[in-house]
């Protein structure tokens, strides 16, 4: 089975422990008869929140949790930017200094508020614990915090077994809606089995499973994976 990355998706705030705010870069004032280069966009407002502090109405964190460390399936980096011309909007989260995947959108002339989420993709499976950032850029200019996640932490988290009947899709593979390995699964043509390795990009995964004398599922067998990549 391919492993797959992180859900993420262009949209609104951050969340997280922020150890350091980088805002637009400041630059030596020209030499006298140079014309001073003037920047495509300036950011502002730039904010981190777990997805409970996320208005998706507003597009924005309604506010900065920067300081805190946060426990939640999802975590939401946002940012006002104020272009003065039409541009491209780069994204990116790192987790645990590991560059995911770049995003990108477009910003017209004007204000606008952007964001970024990233999520576990259960309903039930915190986001793996660690350091991370978040970074909005437009050319040069970049607006950039860093977070703590205050998930689980090791090889593998977010173990999850169910019956497959019990589950919904997350783009084309199933997830658990919660937990069931802590009693006995009936009978069932399928089970569904998750997890998620924060670590282990690029690497094949393994699954395995060995049924109990209750017929239970192993908790070892992993059906989907969740890898930072």
């Amino acid at each position: 089975m391919r492993p797959r990355g992180l859900a993420i998706l262009v949209g609104v705030a951050i969340v997280g422990v922020a150890f350091a705010l980088v805002g637009i870069s400041s630059r030596a004032a020209p030499a006298a008869g140079k014309r001073a280069a003037v920047a495509p966009a300036t950011f502002r407002q730039l904010r981190v929140c777990a997805y409970e502090a996320f208005s998706i109405r507003n597009g924005v964190c309604t506010r900065d949790q920067r300081h805190e460390a946060l426990t939640s399936t999802r975590l939401v980096c946002s940012v006002r930017v104020i272009a003065r011309a039409y541009a491209r909007l780069r994204a990116q989260w790192t987790y645990d200094g590991q560059p995911l995947k770049v995003l990108w959108t477009y910003v017209h002339p004007g204000v606008q508020d952007k964001w970024m989420k990233l999520d576990s993709g259960g309903p039930s499976m915190a986001m793996p614990g660690g350091p991370m950032s978040c970074d909005f850029s437009i050319g040069r200019v970049h607006s950039k915090a860093a977070l703590i996640s205050g998930g689980p932490t090791g090889r593998v988290v977010d173990i999850e077994v169910c019956s497959g009947t019990y589950t919904f899709h997350y783009g084309s593979f199933a997830v658990c809606r919660s937990d069931q390995g802590s009693a006995p699964i009936s009978a069932q043509p399928s089970i569904v089995c998750n997890g998620i390795f924060p670590n282990e990009t690029g690497k094949t995964d393994r699954s395995t499973s060995s049924p109990s004398r209750a017929a239970r599922p192993s908790r070892r067998a992993s059906r989907r994976l969740w890898m930072a990549r």
